[in-house]
């Protein structure tokens, strides 16, 4: 049953639900535009492609053409911090963001490729980061183990600024990271 609690806190959020409803209509126009602008120029890398709202994320989620080790990819609005377990860079403040995900068996396959770790260097200093704690033995940025590369800048950077600008960044992004040697070995890697 729901408690009194709940409900006060429900009731302290009426106010403003009309705005958080417009702030995610505006943002599913958005990636909706996006997901038109950016996904058939990645044709070789991305299979499929729509807009979803899931897991605290509301974007382009893409099918790609080489997926052996079950990976898949976002890009898009990352405004709940709770499933992914990655905190935002700036406290409370939504971003934009490329996840690169993986099914979790999959990453001892990923690891046991031959140069990964040189892949991986290479790809963080492009501003890519990773949750990948088993090669870099380092603690888990979240042990949520689906979420292993990704790129995010907050919202607000963005604001007031044109719609071309953010297309032109999510796809120098996805292109950095297509073009990637990490991206290739995740790609070609194979289940044994």
């Amino acid at each position: 049953m729901i408690s009194k609690e709940e409900l006060v806190a429900y009731r302290k959020t009426l106010p403003w639900s009309k705005d958080v409803a417009s702030f995610f209509k505006s943002a599913t126009r958005l990636m909706s535009h996006l997901r038109d602008e950016i996904c058939p120029k990645f044709g070789k890398q991305i299979a499929s492609y729509r807009v979803a709202n899931n897991w605290g994320r509301l974007g382009v989620e893409c099918k790609l053409v080489e997926a052996a080790l079950g990976q898949w990819l976002f890009f898009g609005l990352y405004y709940d911090v709770d499933d992914h377990g990655i905190a935002f860079n700036e406290e409370n403040q939504p971003e934009f963001a490329i996840f690169l995900d993986i099914v979790p068996g999959s990453r001892k396959h990923l690891i046991s490729c031959k140069g990964i770790g040189e892949a991986v260097a290479e790809l963080s200093r492009q501003d890519f980061e990773f949750n990948f704690h088993e090669l870099t033995k380092t603690k888990p940025v979240t042990p949520n183990l689906w979420r292993l590369c990704f790129w995010r800048r907050p919202v607000a950077d963005f604001v007031g600024k044109e719609v071309s600008e953010l297309q032109h960044i999510v796809e120098e992004r996805l292109g950095i990271l297509f073009g990637s040697r990490f991206f290739e070995m995740l790609s070609s890697a194979r289940p044994s």
